[in-house]
């Protein structure tokens, strides 16, 4: 099964989260070839996803929420997945939960359209979600990533992360 068969089984917006190098962003990426065409809205400066490269998956750098809610409203046409990697990054810093509100009820209106939202999410030194509350509200289904597994809603998936794409659900 493609992860993003597994991902998406039970809603149109589908979060992740996990620590720093559990593999949320290599399975954004392959989401994002699975479910192409598609937009990959990422942090600036990630030299790992400003590499990755495919026609069919576009690719938008952000340094504010407000970017991020900005590049949501000039999606390209026929889309059929928007992935943020990762949507929480920004309101750590910028602690503005209204901004973040208008921006996760944007990404549920578009997930209602028909396009698809997956959503990463990191979490801090002491295991928590920054935005948590806002990631259970709007979320349809939530899966903690740990390097192998993506784990929710008393559902696996066992997965390998390749030089090339992610294999999984093994």
């Amino acid at each position: 099964m493609r992860i993003s068969e597994f991902l998406f089984s039970h809603g149109s917006l589908v979060s992740i989260y996990g620590a720093a190098g559990s593999g949320k962003t290599s399975i954004a990426m392959q989401v994002s070839n699975e479910l192409s065409p598609s937009i990959l809205i990422a942090d600036e400066g990630d030299f790992e996803k400003r590499s990755y490269k495919s026609s069919r998956v576009y690719f938008a750098e952000v340094s504010s929420t407000f970017e991020i809610f900005k590049a949501c409203l000039s999606l390209p046409s026929g889309l059929r997945l928007i992935s943020v990697d990762p949507v929480n990054s920004h309101y750590r810093m910028e602690r503005s939960p209204l901004d973040f509100l208008k921006l996760m009820t944007l990404l549920r209106s578009i997930s209602q359209s028909g396009i698809k939202v997956l959503l990463t999410w990191n979490i801090t030194w002491n295991d928590k979600v920054s935005g948590e509350k806002f990631m259970r509200r709007f979320s349809d289904d939530i899966f903690m990533v740990n390097g192998k597994t993506l784990i929710g809603n008393l559902r696996e998936c066992d997965f390998k992360i390749t030089k090339d794409k992610v294999i999984g659900c093994l």
